[in-house]
């Protein structure tokens, strides 16, 4: 764990120039552990969700209906009971025996969707119980009973084809014998009638005729021995409990399908984040985002701000801006002689960029420094601050004549907020649309005798951070943690190169509490590639 206030105490100037893009960092199970971390609260919320819908379903959607029916199945004696079972049980779960329940009772599903509803629990050597599920057009009962007598009546059909089928081949095996009896009693006779020479042939044929006779009836009574058999076990078989519905527990539902939203809000928000954190190009790192610029990360704060209205004593600020203005006002501090001229350049968060020029004015102001502080953005958010501020006594007082409505000055008339919005008179020469300052007016007078010049400008990657070079010499890139990627960094950087301002350093909103690494670009390249466990 890391302190939420991370400082370098380097001077920037020494990295200015060549610099290397982040090299891609490895995906690693601390990696995905920080993603998780960082949000956790999106997790939370769709297990929340997730939990309430599933008790909301389970409230709400009709109770399914479910009927179960025993039966009785009796088996060859000479057989393996359970493996008699387990051919029921292959019965039971046919297509053939959907379809026929299908058709009585006119379902409109498939044989596969409806033996998807049936379930069949052999509890002993001969009883099955069966488990159908219902819907509200045909319950469960009716769908138990009906499979009940449908399996019934299919099991008795292929018992009793298997029976004929055997007593067919016992048949077609005694007439093969008479025919062969038949033959043995014409050979016997013929050798009767030609004397005594062939007696003791007639004698062999003789017994031959018994043993083939003796057969016949054997298998004559295995026939009858099966056919009764068959129809023992079919009349033995029978449903032995009724058809009848499986009592449903209110609580028991509500908790199994609270238990379901939740595995799957839970599956559903780790997805998610995992997804998005794989897939984004934003950085996050400090030494990511000190590679992308091409300066230190001085300062960093491990969380974003609360609006200013939240800021009461019942709901206190999370951290604040003391940290990051210290380092905005250590860049005012680094120029040698005359007027420092620095501009705050704010990459996304923008109202935190606010807040912190108004922050390091003020504090310029108490050390008895002349300020001038002009808000260079397109959205003129300096205004709500600086009215802010006002009412809470830290600014007092208005200027008056052609700066009435945009200038405001703090304490002896050391601080004053030049604002670029519509409201400006442009006769005087300079408003929204220009820099420049009339010769003689107030403004350019005042802007002469400061002591520091402070700029709030807003980069933008199309049309880039305007006319810096006229108000700046010196620029700080504030950056928020995951919300600009290395690309847009590195456009933003080369922008306000080009406009002959020199980049100080930068400062990180919104810091990971487990980011470990060091903001200088120094060793930005080889940090990513050493150091990749560190994601």
């Amino acid at each position: 764990m890391i302190d939420p206030l991370w400082r370098e105490e380097e001077d920037g100037s020494r990295f200015q120039g060549n610099y290397t893009a982040p090299q891609p960092a490895l995906v690693t199970l601390h990696f995905l552990r920080a993603a998780l971390r960082r949000s956790r609260w999106l997790c939370i919320a769709f297990v929340l969700a997730g939990g309430v819908l599933g008790a909301t379903a389970a409230a709400l959607l009709p109770t399914p209906s479910t009927g179960t029916v025993s039966l009785l199945l009796a088996h060859d004696p000479d057989s393996d009971s359970a493996l008699a079972m387990e051919n029921d049980v292959s019965l039971l779960t046919t297509r053939a025996v959907a379809g026929a329940v299908i058709e009585r009772l006119d379902l409109e599903m498939t044989p596969y969707e409806f033996l998807q509803t049936v379930t069949a629990d052999v509890t002993s050597s001969s009883i099955l119980v069966v488990t159908v599920e219902g819907d509200d057009q045909v319950p469960g009962v009716t769908r138990a009973a009906a499979l009940a007598d449908t399996y019934l009546a299919f099991r008795g059909s292929q018992l009793e084809s298997q029976t004929a089928a055997l007593a067919d081949n016992y048949r077609e095996r005694i007439a093969s014998l008479d025919d062969q009896v038949a033959e043995l009693t014409e050979q016997y006779d013929q050798l009767v009638t030609s004397g005594p020479a062939g007696q003791s042939e007639a004698a062999d044929l003789l017994t031959q005729r018994s043993q083939l006779i003796s057969e016949i009836a054997s298998m004559q009574q295995m026939i009858e021995t099966t056919s009764l058999e068959t129809r023992a076990t079919l009349d033995a078989s029978h449903v032995l409990d009724l058809a009848s519905e499986v009592p449903t527990s209110t609580v028991r539902r509500l908790a199994l399908g609270t238990a379901s939203g939740l595995v799957g809000g839970t599956g559903l928000g780790i997805g998610l984040v995992l997804f998005v954190a794989l897939t984004s190009d934003k950085v996050r790192r400090r030494a990511d985002v000190a590679a992308a610029l091409g300066v230190p990360v001085v300062a960093s704060v491990r969380t974003r701000f609360r609006r200013r209205f939240r800021r009461t004593r019942l709901w206190p600020p999370r951290t604040s801006v003391a940290g990051l203005t210290e380092a905005l006002l250590e860049a005012v501090e680094s120029a040698a002689h005359g007027c420092s001229r620095v501009a705050l350049v704010s990459v996304d968060d923008r109202r935190v960029a606010g807040e912190i020029v108004t922050t390091a004015a003020l504090e310029l102001a108490r050390r008895d420094r002349k300020v001038l502080v002009v808000d260079l953005s397109s959205s003129g958010r300096l205004k709500g601050l600086v009215t802010g501020h006002a009412r809470h006594g830290a600014v007092a007082g208005a200027e008056q004549g052609n700066l009435e409505r945009v200038a405001v000055q703090a304490g002896p008339r050391r601080l004053r907020f030049v604002l670029h919005t519509p409201e400006v008179d442009s006769s005087e020469g300079w408003g929204a649309e220009t820099t420049q300052v009339p010769e003689g007016s107030p403004l350019q007078v005042f802007r002469d005798s400061a002591d520091v010049l402070l700029s709030l400008v807003e980069a933008d990657v199309t049309t880039g951070v305007g006319e810096l070079e006229s108000w700046a010499d010196t620029a700080v890139v504030l950056v928020a943690a995951g919300r600009s990627s290395a690309e847009r960094l590195r456009t933003t950087a080369a922008q306000i190169r080009a406009d002959g301002v020199t980049i100080h350093s930068a400062l990180l909103v919104g810091a990971d509490a487990t980011d470990e690494s060091f903001g200088s670009p120094d060793v930005g390249e080889s940090e990513s590639r050493l150091k990749g466990l560190d994601r």
